[in-house]
């Protein structure tokens, strides 16, 4: 690309310069890093790559990878306990935690390192520097000694565990994916403090494996950013695992070590169906004593320590200020990944990272740019999965985000035992979720709880880039008997005529002459008129908000009526 390069991403150092000279530095070698490093040698660039840890970053290393793996060998004993369900008895399962780990170390490639990405990367003309990069000025980083200078910079540098400001949390010690695969026994109890995807996951890895776990969380529902109907769905699944004890609405207050175990000191909301050793009016205190402390408390961008003050790189509590086309308050700084706190997914950062390498090299520096135009990032469309039992997918908005932000809608909600194929596989747990725009049918967003969801979602995907309405999928012929007919017939039952004479929602058939109770049996007559009435088919669990306020209050008393699901489309 420039023609200071002699060989492509191999540093060149100028007589009289100390400096190496690139074309594109870029700060971090995780997904986003690795996405941009490579994009930016297709486009002809001289590439440096730093980074400071193990190159790939979390995912393939410590965090979605060998949780995945993980996760495949809790299923497989699930399997194994359901097998007779199918007229098989297996006996009981019984769990080898070093024939796992082993397993799971082989895929991650955790006895190799780093090494054969690091090859792999020099091959494809990348050079890559081990340490921390920090600016010395606005086109030059420091790593070691090592002095880099580029005319374009990209942050890839990721984001860090959160740790809680837990009183004694770290004298007492706790464990986070990263240490998993170091453990040469399991502990015999673990508390998970915080129910968001990693938190569910690994409850739903340890308890398998034979650890009594108790699973913490701060709010009524775990995955709290999900549509509260799949996480009212999901709850109602966890609370039936086998070794896997939850409280709801707790916080930890302080975590001591006694007699070699952990004793987490936690307060909550007074719930009576709980074991309580003592009460204060309405607020409970109580200890969860266990062998280990896993923390699933989510993650923060990684900013410190690069000097990003003395160029001008603004940042705030998400991470890395930048614009639609990932460019920074520094002129020729760009990011991308978890550091600029949009979605911490990894599809996201390599998407970022493609992204930002492509528009960093279209600005003009004297030296030859890359034709085209810039490029706006779009993360209208985001697929996201939570690989727990059962899956969970969703993408779009949530029937809460549609209403928060006042958009006129309609949704509905189907169990999956209304498919055959579900019935069949004995895999019935679950239910799958539509919410369109109200005048248009525009999906606005799809969620789903249940067998193969990481999977299901997708069908969704090309549907809302598109912005096609929701009878593209009522339409669409889908074969028999798949677990993708499911989205058929939710999208079915938002495109029925009202003037249909007859609906049948779940296994129930239903006129105009149906009298309809309340179905969280609050009280005798409901307070929306509407509810006694068919409304495309369609109704509505919550039909006031008493019902709801009585959920959120007590949400173990009225989950069982989840499975019973069907949002009255219009409902806000």
């Amino acid at each position: 690309m420039s023609s200071h390069s002699n060989a492509p991403g191999v540093p060149q150092t100028t007589s009289g310069e100390a400096a190496q000279k690139f074309d594109i530095i870029v700060l971090g070698g995780g997904s986003a890093g690795l996405a941009a490093a490579r994009r930016a040698r297709e486009l002809g660039a001289s590439v440096a790559l730093v980074e400071k840890e193990v190159l790939g970053g979390e995912c393939p290393n410590t965090a979605c990878v060998p949780a995945k793996a993980l996760l495949r060998s809790a299923a497989a004993i699930r399997e194994i306990r359901h097998a007779k369900a199918l007229g098989i008895d297996a006996g009981e399962p019984q769990a080898d935690w070093q024939a796992v780990r082993a397993r799971v170390r082989g895929i991650t490639g955790a006895d190799e390192g780093d090494t054969p990405t690091q090859e792999r990367l020099n091959r494809q003309g990348i050079a890559v520097f081990r340490g921390m990069g920090e600016f010395t000025a606005s086109d030059r980083v420091q790593v070691g000694q090592h002095t880099l200078a580029a005319p374009r910079i990209l942050l890839t540098s990721g984001s860090f565990d959160r740790i809680p400001p837990i009183e004694g949390l770290e004298k007492a010690g706790y464990l986070t994916h990263k240490d998993v695969l170091e453990l040469g026994v399991l502990p015999a109890s673990i508390a998970i403090i915080g129910a968001g995807p990693v938190g569910v996951e690994y409850a739903q890895i340890f308890a398998p494996l034979g650890v009594q776990v108790t699973l913490l969380m701060s709010g009524p529902l775990p995955l709290p950013r999900e549509d509260h109907d799949i996480s009212r769905a999901l709850l109602e699944c966890l609370r039936h695992e086998p070794n896997l004890h939850i409280e709801s609405g707790v916080r930890v207050e302080r975590v001591e070590e006694r007699g070699g175990r952990k004793v987490l000191c936690v307060s909550g909301a007074e719930r009576p169906t709980a074991p309580t050793p003592s009460r204060t009016g309405r607020r409970r205190d109580f200890e969860v004593v266990a062998d280990a402390v896993f923390l699933a408390t989510g993650h923060a961008p990684s900013v410190e320590g690069m000097g990003l003050e003395r160029v001008g790189v603004e940042t705030n509590r998400m991470g890395v200020v930048a614009d639609e086309y990932l460019r920074t308050t520094a002129p020729n700084v760009w990011a991308a990944g978890d550091v600029t706190g949009v979605a911490l997914f990894t599809h996201i950062a390599s998407y970022q990272g493609k992204l930002a390498a492509h528009n960093a090299l279209l600005h003009g520096d004297g030296h030859r740019a890359v034709e085209g135009a810039p490029l706006k990032a779009d993360y209208r469309v985001i697929p996201r999965a939570t690989f727990c039992e059962p899956e969970v997918a969703s993408i779009g908005l949530t029937e809460e985000e549609c209403r928060t932000q006042d958009l006129p809608y309609r949704a509905a909600a189907l169990p999956l035992d209304a498919i055959e194929r579900s019935i069949i596989s004995s895999e019935t747990s679950g239910l799958a979720k539509l919410i369109v725009a109200k005048d248009s049918g525009e999906i606005l967003g799809a969620h789903i709880i249940g067998a193969r969801a990481g999977e299901l979602i997708h069908e969704i995907a090309p549907l809302m880039q598109a912005r096609l309405p929701v009878t593209a999928i009522s339409c669409t012929i889908h074969a028999f008997p798949t677990f993708s007919e499911i989205w058929e017939s939710v999208a079915l039952t938002l495109t029925r005529r009202p003037d249909d004479p007859e609906v049948n929602v779940h296994g129930t058939s239903i006129n105009e002459d149906s009298e309809l109770r309340c179905i969280m049996g609050n009280h005798d007559e409901p307070e929306n008129e509407w509810i006694n009435e068919i409304y495309e088919g369609v109704v509505c669990l919550f039909c006031s908000e008493r019902c709801r306020a009585a959920f959120e209050a007590d949400p173990e008393t009225h989950l069982g009526e989840t499975q019973a699901l069907v949002r009255a489309p219009g409902y806000s």
